[in-house]
């Protein structure tokens, strides 16, 4: 079973200076393009129809690559039951995936809604005196 995205897959690419839809390449290089490095995965348990999986540079804390605050929080709201002082180190790629076959989707609506929620609470906050 393949976990890697194919060809055309919407995906929310998250660097620590924000995020963006897009549409991404196929396979394992392309992630670690994305990631700058060998690709770990992060998935939380989700209803049917609404499981996602995020990559990550597997070796970016010891690479010294910057906080990714704007990632945690997402992963968080979707439920990543993230350890004590967790943090994400670099960029993060958020995609859809099938559990049943292995395969990645395109980016589920919920995520891209939790991520629209995130960004419109840090401009609201950002606007405040």
């Amino acid at each position: 079973m393949s976990t890697e995205p194919t060809p055309g897959r919407t995906a929310l690419v998250i660097t620590p200076e924000g995020g963006q839809i897009a549409v991404i390449g196929a396979g394992l290089e392309a992630l670690q393009e994305l990631v700058g490095g060998w690709i770990e995965a992060i998935s939380a348990p989700a209803p049917a129809g609404q499981s996602w999986t995020a990559y990550v540079n597997e070796e970016g804390k010891l690479l010294g690559l910057p906080g990714n605050d704007p990632a945690l929080r997402l992963l968080q709201r979707l439920g990543w039951p993230a350890p004590p002082r967790e943090w994400i180190a670099g960029t993060m790629v958020v995609v859809g995936y099938d559990p049943d076959t292995g395969c990645a989707l395109d980016l589920p609506e919920h995520v891209r809604r939790a991520w629209c929620a995130l960004r419109l609470a840090a401009v609201d906050a950002a606007a405040r005196p």
